[in-house]
């Protein structure tokens, strides 16, 4: 894959991961099931049972280095305050989540 950042896209991912795992992109999570909807099961017949299918919102058009896809066991931390109408929030590994709530 090549980047001119003039050239732009918009994104749009759905996940499948486990349940104890967050799944975070550059819009928010719109739905999360334990089945997929109608039209995407012919291609994916069943989920695991421990697996659950994250859809995230479509995104403005921005250049591809800029798309972010995280899936792990993360904990977050939302801050009180937003930025505009955007919230703001920490993602840490749970092993080190108590120093991201400092």
């Amino acid at each position: 894959m090549f980047d001119q950042p003039d050239l732009k896209g918009t994104f749009q991912l759905n996940l499948i991961i486990d349940k104890e795992w967050v799944g975070v992109t550059n819009e928010p999570c719109t739905s999360i099931s334990t089945e997929f909807p109608e039209e995407v099961g012919i291609a994916f017949p069943n989920i695991n049972q421990n697996e659950v299918y994250h859809v995230f919102g479509k995104t403005p058009e921005l250049s591809s280095y800029l798309f972010v896809v995280i899936a792990g066991r993360y904990e977050c931390v939302t801050a009180e305050e937003k930025y505009g109408d955007m919230e703001l929030r920490l993602f840490s590994r749970r092993s080190l989540f108590t120093f991201a709530k400092e």
